[in-house]
Order: C-alpha cells, then sequence, then structure tokens
C-alpha cells in the first residue's frame, strides 16, 4: 500500500483544525505521484463513487463502460432489472470486452469470443471444452458491489466494502425537499476537464469568484455560501 512522506504528512497537519487557522493543501496534494497514487486506493478504489443517474440504464441490457480509479468497468441492466457492475476485463486474456454505450444481448470479448450474459456469467468459451477441470461457472466477470440509490448509481471497488448506509450518512435527510428518487433526467452533457479533480472541487464550492468570473451568467443563481463546517 502506498504512504505520504513524514514530510508532506506535516505539511497536511496544517490543513486541519479551525477553518479560519487552516491552510490550503500543499503544492504536492496536486502535483505528487505520491498522492495521486494514494488517492486512487484510499478514495476511488474503497469508497463508493457516483457514476450517474440511474435512468441512463433505460431497459435490460443497456450498458455504458467507463472508468473508475484506474479500473475499466461496464455497467449494465440484467434481465431481472437489476444493474450491475463487472470488470470490463476478459477472464482469458484480460482483454477489454465492451466499449462505448448502447445495448448488448450478450457481452463478447473479440479477442477469442468468450461470451458473457447480462448477469456476468460466462456462457461461452470457444475450444475450452477440451480442458481438463474447466467450468464455466468459475469464470464468470469480476462483480464490484453496486447500489441504486435516491435515483443515482455508485459503485465500490473494494472487496469488502463499507455499508452504504454508513457512507452516504445523513444524505437523504439533507435533501429530502429534492426527492432525489423521483427527479428524471431531461438532459446529459459529458465533458472532461484538464485540472487536478481537487481544483475543480475548490473552484466549484468558492462561490466568491463569481461576480468577477461570471458576473453576466451564474453570478446570480448561489447564494452567499454557508459558514464552515468544523
Amino acid at each position: 500500500m502506498t504512504t505520504l512522506t513524514s514530510s508532506l504528512s506535516e505539511k497536511l497537519k496544517r490543513c486541519l483544525g479551525e477553518p479560519e487557522n487552516n491552510w490550503t493543501l500543499p503544492s504536492e496534494c496536486y502535483t505528487s505521484q505520491e498522492v495521486y497514487s494514494v488517492e486512487q486506493e484510499t478514495i476511488f478504489r474503497r469508497g463508493w463513487v457516483g457514476v450517474g443517474r440511474a435512468d441512463r440504464w433505460t431497459a435490460p441490457g443497456h450498458f455504458v463502460a467507463l472508468e473508475v480509479g484506474g479500473v475499466p468497468l461496464v455497467v449494465v441492466r440484467g434481465d431481472d432489472g437489476v444493474l450491475r457492475a463487472f470488470a470490463n476485463t476478459c477472464r482469458h486474456r484480460a482483454a477489454q470486452i465492451m466499449e462505448g454505450e448502447g445495448h448488448c444481448a450478450r457481452m463478447r470479448c473479440r479477442f477469442h469470443f468468450w461470451t458473457y450474459a447480462r448477469d456476468g456469467r460466462l456462457v461461452g468459451a470457444p475450444r475450452m471444452g477440451n480442458t481438463p477441470g474447466f467450468v464455466n461457472e468459475d469464470f464468470g466477470l469480476v462483480e464490484f458491489a453496486m447500489v441504486e440509490w435516491e435515483g443515482f448509481a455508485l459503485v465500490s471497488l473494494a472487496e469488502n466494502p463499507s455499508p452504504f448506509e454508513q457512507w452516504v450518512g445523513e444524505f437523504s435527510q439533507i435533501h429530502k425537499p429534492w426527492k432525489g428518487a423521483d427527479l428524471v433526467t431531461a438532459r446529459r452533457r459529458e465533458f472532461s476537464v484538464e485540472c487536478n479533480w481537487k481544483s475543480f472541487a475548490e473552484v466549484f464550492n468558492e462561490y466568491y469568484h463569481l461576480p468577477y468570473v461570471h458576473p453576466t451568467s451564474i453570478d446570480a443563481t448561489y447564494n452567499a455560501p454557508d459558514a464552515a463546517e468544523k
């Protein structure tokens, strides 16, 4: 497991405590490969990560290939209506199976034509019938934990993920007026932001730049930010 150097750990301690006395994150948090590796391991590969609104997967067989924490995934709705997330990696030679988004009757690797059902079961493995001890049931796609909640789809790459209810805390109560489960996606836009993910999150939460950067557009959309939480 990747760990932080003692020097960086000491710098990070200055970011803790009362908000008015905190330092911003040290520059290494935006440039260091060490920090990047720790973030991948502890945030994106252990916690629950949102992959979109659940109504993106409208019917059995609808799939989306994506990546979380550097891990290629395919999210597909099964014949039973359950949304599942699998490693987008064939169990034979680790080739990528699905690309893009669409509808599938089966998930088939184009390398050796190993074929998987929409619930991840291996249903076809050419020329493996004569291999001693080979059983299809032993080589289904690797599945990850997934939940549909408040209309969102979330996945965890952890082998033993923390209970989702514990992870999400009081979100439902806090956002009760918006009734997330009843919302319907009317428009979807996808774009890449060429910056460190923390920079994007920080700018989004620093509303006081709006009058200077967006005076004629979204400045009037947001109220003054709440006081910092301790």
